[in-house]
C-alpha cells in the first residue's frame, strides 16, 4: 500500500497545475515538500514524513480541483502514523482520504485497514441500568449522541471518559469510565435513590468546613486570651521587682508565645476551612445545576485521575 501511494503521489505532483487559483509558488513548495516527504518515508524517517505531509496537506486544501492529490496525501500521512505505531492518528487520516476521489484500487485496502484499527486501536462503553430506566438517557461527555440506557458507545479513543446520565425529571449521575483500545468497558447506572439520595460530596465537604472553621475560631479565642493575659503581667511587671519581676516577666513571654502560636494556627484553619466551604457551596450547586463544572475521579490502567465536564 505504501509504495503504490508513493507513486501515485509522486506522479501527481508532478503534474502541472489543472487551475490557476494555485500560484507558482504555492505549486512549487507542495511539489518540494511531498517530494521530500516522500523520500522520507522511503528512508524509514516516519516522524519527518508525517511533518511534511502535514504541511502539503494543509496546502493542498487551498487548492482548487486537486482533491485525488489530497486524498492520497492523507493515505500517505496515514501510512507514518501507523508505522509509528499513532493507531488514532492514522485512523482520522485514513478516514479524511476516503473522502476523496480515490481507485477501488486503493480505497478498498484503506477501509479494510480502517475497520482492522477501530477494532484493534478504539474501545467501546456499554452503559446499563441497575434498575428499570425507562427514559433515562446516557451520553459519553463530549461525543454529543444521546442514547437509551443498555446502549454500547463504539469508536471511542483510549482514556477516561465520563458517561453522563439523565432521568426523565433532569436528575444527572456523572459516571468514569477508562477505555482500553480493543476492549469493551461497562458502566452501570444506579437506581433511583430514596428521597432524593445524599450528596456525600456536599455533605462532607459541608461538615468539614465546620469542623475546621470552628476549630480555628477556638484557637482565636484562645489566643486572644493569652493576649490579655499578657497584657496583665505587663501591668504587673510594672509594679513589681527583684526575682518576683523576673518571673512575671517570663510569665509574660510565655503567654505572649502562646497567642502567637494559638494566632497563627486559627489564620491557618480558617484559610482551609475557607476552602472547604468554597468547596462545599461548588458541590451543593453543581448537584442542582446541568451545566455546572463536573469534575469526575477516575481509576483505570493508566492511573488516577479526574476528568472535567464544562
Amino acid at each position: 500500500m505504501s509504495r503504490t501511494a508513493s507513486l501515485a503521489l509522486i506522479a501527481a505532483l508532478c503534474t502541472p497545475p489543472m487551475t490557476a487559483s494555485a500560484s507558482d509558488e504555492v505549486y512549487t513548495v507542495i511539489r518540494d515538500q511531498g517530494a521530500a516527504a516522500n523520500a522520507a518515508f522511503s528512508a524509514g524517517d516516519y516522524q519527518n514524513a508525517a511533518r511534511l505531509y502535514e504541511s502539503v496537506e494543509g496546502l493542498l486544501q487551498t487548492v482548487e480541483g486537486r482533491d485525488k492529490e489530497l486524498a492520497i496525501v492523507r493515505f500517505n500521512l496515514g501510512r507514518c502514523y501507523d508505522e509509528l505505531g499513532q493507531s488514532v492518528q492514522a485512523l482520522e487520516a485514513y478516514r479524511r482520504s476516503l473522502e476523496g476521489p480515490l481507485d477501488a484500487q486503493l480505497a478498498d485496502p484503506i477501509r479494510e485497514r480502517v475497520r482492522a484499527l477501530e477494532s484493534e486501536a478504539l474501545g467501546r462503553i456499554v452503559v446499563r441500568c441497575a434498575a428499570p430506566g425507562e427514559g433515562t438517557t446516557v451520553e459519553i461527555v463530549g461525543q454529543g449522541a444521546r442514547e437509551a440506557c443498555g446502549h454500547m458507545f463504539a469508536g471511542l479513543a483510549p482514556g477516561p471518559h465520563v458517561v453522563l446520565a439523565r432521568t426523565p425529571d433532569g436528575r444527572e449521575q456523572r459516571l468514569p469510565a477508562e477505555v482500553v483500545a480493543g476492549a469493551t468497558s461497562e458502566v452501570t447506572v444506579r437506581g433511583p435513590e430514596a428521597d432524593g439520595g445524599v450528596d456525600v460530596l456536599a455533605w462532607s465537604l459541608t461538615g468539614g468546613a465546620v469542623l475546621v472553621l470552628g476549630g480555628g475560631l477556638a484557637l482565636n479565642l484562645a489566643g486572644f486570651d493569652a493576649l490579655k493575659e499578657a497584657d496583665a503581667l505587663t501591668a504587673q511587671i510594672d509594679e513589681a521587682a527583684g526575682p518576683e519581676k523576673q518571673a512575671l516577666i517570663v510569665e509574660r513571654d510565655e503567654a505572649d508565645d502562646r497567642a502567637r502560636t494559638y494566632g497563627a494556627a486559627s489564620y491557618a484553619l480558617f484559610a482551609v476551612g475557607g476552602l472547604l466551604a468554597a468547596g462545599a457551596t461548588w458541590a451543593w450547586l453543581a448537584d442542582d445545576d446541568d451545566d455546572a463544572v463536573a469534575l469526575t475521579p477516575w481509576v483505570g490502567p493508566s492511573g488516577l485521575g479526574l476528568v472535567g465536564r464544562f
